[in-house]
């Protein structure tokens, strides 16, 4: 997958004022943003299709409320477009981070 290496940007295209890291990780913030949503809502369908009982477990209600709201947090999110918003990004995504720790 070329996404994320940097390698679907157009060589020299420097015409935003932004180095070749910073497009890169732009590159990666729109994927991430495009594709955590998608997961994180399988996720949740999977956890409220667990057999009887299993599903109604604090713990894995706690885990799927994890999720919804991480859904909606990064959903809500504007897609980054330049560095500042990426980093933002960046720092929400290492909060969901923190949040899901406990279930790695």
């Amino acid at each position: 997958l070329d996404t994320g290496l940097g390698l679907l940007l157009p060589e020299g295209d420097n015409s935003n004022g932004m180095t070749r890291r910073e497009r890169t990780l732009l590159q990666i913030a729109t994927f991430l943003k495009r594709e955590l949503p998608v997961r994180l809502a399988r996720r949740v369908v999977e956890l409220k299709a667990l057999p009887e009982g299993l599903d109604q477990m604090p713990s894995v209600n706690r885990v799927r409320e994890w999720y919804e709201q991480s859904f909606v947090e990064i959903r809500s999110f504007p897609t980054p477009s330049n560095v500042s918003e990426e980093a933002k990004f960046a720092d929400l995504l290492h909060r969901i981070y923190e949040r899901h720790a406990p279930t790695l």
